[in-house]
C-alpha cells in the first residue's frame, strides 16, 4: 500500500488540516481505516489519536482509492466536530 498525499488545506477557523489522499493498493482490497490513518499520522508527523478518515472510496477498475481525512489540533475540537460514527 502507497499512500500519497494529493492536497492539504489548513482550517484555522475550525482548527484543523483539511487532507486529501490516494493509496494505490495493487492486487489487494481498499485498505482499512485505521492502517490509512496510522500511515497519514506517519506522514504528517501527527497523533494518530488526532485523525479522523471521512470516506475511502475505491476508483472504479483500478487498484486506487482516494480519501478524505481531517488532522484535529487537539481532542476537545475533534469530538465538538465531528459525527460520532466517524470517532468510533
Amino acid at each position: 500500500m502507497e499512500l500519497q498525499i494529493v492536497e492539504k488545506k489548513e482550517n484555522p477557523v475550525l482548527g484543523r488540516l483539511e487532507v486529501n489522499f490516494r493509496i494505490s493498493h495493487p492486487s489487494a482490497p481498499t485498505p482499512k481505516r485505521l492502517e490509512v490513518r496510522d500511515q497519514l499520522a506517519s506522514l504528517l508527523q501527527a497523533a494518530p489519536d488526532l485523525i479522523v478518515i471521512e470516506k475511502i472510496a475505491s476508483l472504479h477498475g483500478k487498484a486506487e482509492s482516494s480519501g478524505i481525512a481531517r488532522v484535529y489540533q487537539n481532542e476537545d475540537q475533534m469530538r465538538s466536530l465531528e459525527p460520532p460514527y466517524l470517532l468510533k
